[in-house]
C-alpha cells in the first residue's frame, strides 16, 4: 500500500485491521522528508474498534462524524472497508475504486471548507481592514499610451497629483477611467525622476470632483508588515481592475532608494499603481514584477518605491 500511494512524500501511512474491515489514515507531515508506513497499535485498535461498533462502517458521512478529527481533518484522511485483494492494488487509487470515492468526499467534506477558509482569512488579514475599495478604485487611472502600445496605472495622491511610474510617461499618454475607456483625458508632466522611476502628472479635466489617496508619513514599514497591491495588469475592457493582498517581504537598494519587495504579483500594468498598508494608506507604487501572472514564480523582484521617495526630487 505504501508503495502504491499517490502521496509520497511529508506524509505518513497508518495500516491495520479491526475485525473484517481494513483501516488505513494518512497524515500529511510537512517537516518529514520521506514517506513513512506503521501498522496501528493494540490500543489504536481498541479505541477504533469500539468507535465503529456504534455506526455504520458504509456511510462514510457517518463515520467522519462519529470518528472526528483525530481520523478526518483537513491534514488527515482515513479509509474503512474491505481489505484490497493483493492482485488488485495497482488499481486502489483508480478513479472508480472505493478508496477513491471515500478519498473524493472528505476532499468535499473536510478538505475544502479547510482551504476556502484559510484562503478567505489570508485575503481578509492582508487587505485594508478600514477602507472600502469602491471609494478607492475611482482614485485610480488606466495610463495609456498608443505610439508605444503601453499601459500603466496611475493614483491621484492627495497634496501631489496624478503619481505613476516614469517609465509609464510618454509623450502621448492619456488617462481614463477602466469603466469608460472612450473618454480620454490628456495628460500633462508637472516633474519626474528616471532614476527612481516616478512621475508627478496632471490630467487635463474640468471635473474637480477627483478622489485622492491619502499618503501613510507616521509609520514605517517593516518586514512581514500587511499590504495591498492595486492596479490593472494587462487592462482589457471590461476589466475591473485588481486587489492583491500581501506582506512586505524584504527592501532592496536601486538608484540609492530602498524599495519594498512583496509576495504579492506585481503584473505588467500594475506598475505605477498604488499600494497600500492595512489602514488605507499608500505606502508605495508599484514598480517591478513579471510580464504574466504565469510568470510572477520567474523573479522575486515585486518590487515597490516607497511613497517618500516623491520628497526626493
Amino acid at each position: 500500500m505504501a508503495d502504491l500511494s499517490p502521496f509520497r512524500e511529508g506524509r505518513q501511512m497508518e495500516l491495520g485491521y479491526i475485525n473484517d474491515l481494513f483501516i488505513f489514515r494518512l497524515i500529511d507531515q510537512p517537516g518529514r522528508s520521506s514517506f513513512h508506513a506503521r501498522v496501528f497499535s493494540e490500543e489504536e485498535r481498541a479505541e477504533l474498534l469500539s468507535e465503529l461498533k456504534q455506526i455504520d462502517t458504509s456511510d462514510q458521512l457517518q463515520l467522519i462524524s462519529a470518528l472526528g478529527e483525530m481520523w478526518y481533518a483537513s491534514n488527515r484522511f482515513t479509509y474503512v472497508g474491505l481489505a484490497p485483494h493483493a492482485k488488485a492494488l495497482p488499481s486502489d487509487f483508480d478513479q472508480n475504486s472505493e478508496i477513491s470515492k471515500q478519498l473524493l468526499l472528505w476532499i468535499d467534506t473536510s478538505l475544502k471548507p479547510y482551504l476556502t477558509e484559510s484562503t478567505q482569512k489570508r485575503v481578509t488579514h492582508g487587505t485594508p481592514k478600514s477602507v472600502i475599495f469602491d471609494k478607492i478604485l475611482p482614485a485610480l487611472w488606466v495610463l495609456e499610451s498608443e505610439e508605444t502600445s503601453t499601459q500603466g496605472t496611475g493614483f491621484m495622491l492627495e497634496g501631489v497629483g496624478l503619481v505613476t511610474c516614469e517609465h509609464i510617461f510618454k509623450a502621448d499618454i492619456c488617462a481614463f477611467r477602466a469603466d469608460n475607456f472612450s473618454k480620454k483625458y490628456p495628460i500633462s508632466l508637472i516633474k519626474k525622476n528616471s532614476a527612481i522611476d516616478l512621475a508627478v502628472l496632471q490630467i487635463e479635466m474640468e471635473n474637480t470632483e477627483i478622489l485622492y489617496l491619502k499618503a501613510e508619513t507616521d509609520v514605517k514599514v517593516q518586514q512581514l508588515d500587511e499590504l495591498t497591491v492595486i492596479g490593472y495588469p494587462n487592462y482589457r475592457y471590461g476589466d475591473t481592475g485588481t486587489i492583491v493582498p500581501g506582506i512586505v517581504s524584504g527592501f532592496r537598494t536601486v538608484s540609492t532608494i530602498t524599495r519594498i519587495l512583496t509576495n504579492a504579483p506585481i503584473i505588467a500594468g500594475n506598475s505605477g499603481g498604488p499600494v497600500l498598508n492595512s489602514q488605507g494608506r499608500v505606502i508605495g507604487v508599484a514598480v517591478t514584477g513579471a510580464e504574466r501572472m504565469t510568470e510572477a514564480q520567474e523573479t522575486e523582484d515585486h518590487g515597490v518605491i516607497p511613497i517618500d521617495a516623491l520628497q526626493s526630487f
